[in-house]
């Protein structure tokens, strides 16, 4: 293999974890497509999440990935970037701030091409609102739950955000939670704001973020 792992992704000593609200507004997340066509602009689910194809040929979206679903943020990361698929699950653990830095010639990934961005903008997805009904009995209930966009590093990429998904009262839901509610939650955020955010134009060049956001001046 030719390719070299990109340095530019790995979390360096210094830097630090970086509030959603320091980014500066108009920044875009990206991530690889989960299917490739090439010769369309519009997008479809099954490019936008994991799905699954029965033997009736029916494709299946898996909606509950929206949760912690995995993006990265655009400008230091870029389209040269959306092919690297690492491989190893301690190097895509979590990282933070004192942890174990490593160096990109031991990172193991494999190329995916062609490799398809797809973006995302920041400010339409952080702290947005979605509806979700819990049914008790005969009674059901309209709640509103939160998304935000949070910075979450791994070992081998500093970049790395996901989006948290939150119940009205501000609990976390988590990714094994088999409620009806949330697949109700998951459904109406990807039917109202998420696949409308999506786009496949890549954004336009800006500024990249500051260096005094995400390093320590300690």
């Amino acid at each position: 293999m030719n390719e070299k792992y990109p340095e530019e992704l790995l979390p360096k000593a210094g830097y630090q974890i970086i509030p959603t609200s320091k980014l500066p507004s108009g920044s875009y997340l990206a991530r690889r497509s989960f299917n490739i066509r090439t010769n369309s602009s519009d997008i479809r689910a099954d490019e936008l999440l994991p799905h699954s194809v029965d033997r009736k040929g029916i494709t299946k979206i898996n909606y509950r990935a929206l949760i912690d679903y995995s993006t990265s943020l655009w400008g230091v990361f870029n389209k040269n970037h959306i092919k690297f698929r690492p491989t190893d699950a301690k190097q895509t653990s979590g990282w933070k701030p004192g942890d174990e830095l490593l160096k990109a010639k031991n990172i193991k990934f494999d190329l995916e091409k062609p490799a398809i961005p797809i973006f995302f903008p920041i400010d339409s997805i952080h702290n947005c609102d979605f509806p979700y009904k819990k049914t008790n009995g005969k009674n059901t209930e309209i709640f509103q739950g939160k998304v935000e966009v949070e910075h979450a590093p791994t070992k081998c990429n500093y970049w790395h955000y996901i989006f948290k998904m939150f119940s009205e009262d501000g609990v976390e839901i988590k990714s094994g939670l088999s409620k009806a509610w949330v697949k109700d939650g998951v459904k109406t955020f990807y039917k109202f704001t998420f696949k409308i955010a999506a786009t496949k134009t890549t954004p336009k060049a800006s500024a990249l973020i500051s260096k005094e956001i995400y390093v320590s001046l300690n």
